[in-house]
């Protein structure tokens, strides 16, 4: 599961301004991922904030697998994982679904079951934001390769390196407290999971739209 560039970018006035950014040089990160979150739909992030994401999210916060566990076989811990997960990715047609299981799946390689709730919380989010963008900013810059903005593959994945920074702080930096509490709660109803998720969702996509999230 990765970031597919099959999928070009919907044809709006929007999205059409985030591919001109990749034209010329200079290309400001900052100014791409500014870009992007302007031209997503609410659709999008409300889907971002859907049953299966909202149970990684869940699932990545209240049970990680140990250090011993992914010392040993990551693969199995990864394995583990998706189990707890199966089904709501299975029934999911969303795009936002595997890219939240990515970012989880990155949270437990990376050793991210260390720290509290709060912690691994703020990384979950970050690490789907940085999947997330980096997706929609590589499924129309790779278009743009050998041409004066994009010379190389390298400047690409450079540019996307940039944006996964940039939005990875941007998540690190986000207030989570109240979706924190629900995760740890001993009963929660999903829908309500996930209503605290877009909300954190939408408070992120406002402040990059207005390029002024960390970072």
């Amino acid at each position: 599961m990765g970031t597919s560039t099959s999928q070009r970018s919907p044809n709006t006035p929007e999205w059409r301004s985030v591919r001109d950014l990749y034209r010329k040089k200079p290309i400001s990160g900052r100014t791409v991922v500014s870009a992007i979150a302007r031209a997503v739909s609410d659709e999008f992030v409300r889907d971002m904030a859907g049953e299966a994401p909202a149970l990684c999210l869940a699932a990545a916060v209240r049970e990680p697998p140990s250090a011993e566990e992914v010392s040993r076989s990551p693969a199995a811990a990864c394995a583990r994982f998706y189990e707890s997960v199966r089904a709501a990715i299975f029934h999911s047609t969303s795009r936002q679904a595997e890219l939240a299981l990515e970012a989880a799946q990155r949270l437990l390689l990376r050793g991210a079951q260390r720290g509290d709730p709060a912690q691994r919380t703020r990384e979950f989010l970050a690490e789907y934001l940085a999947a997330t963008f980096a997706y929609l900013c590589a499924r129309d810059a790779s278009d743009f390769v050998g041409g004066e903005g994009l010379a190389t593959v390298g400047e690409e994945h450079e540019l996307l390196d940039q944006v996964r920074q940039i939005t990875l702080e941007a998540g690190r930096a986000a207030e989570v407290d109240a979706l924190v509490e629900l995760c740890t709660a001993r009963q929660v109803e999903l829908r309500e999971l996930q209503a605290a998720l877009l909300a954190v969702l939408t408070a992120v996509f406002s402040a990059l739209r207005r390029g002024v999230a960390r970072g």
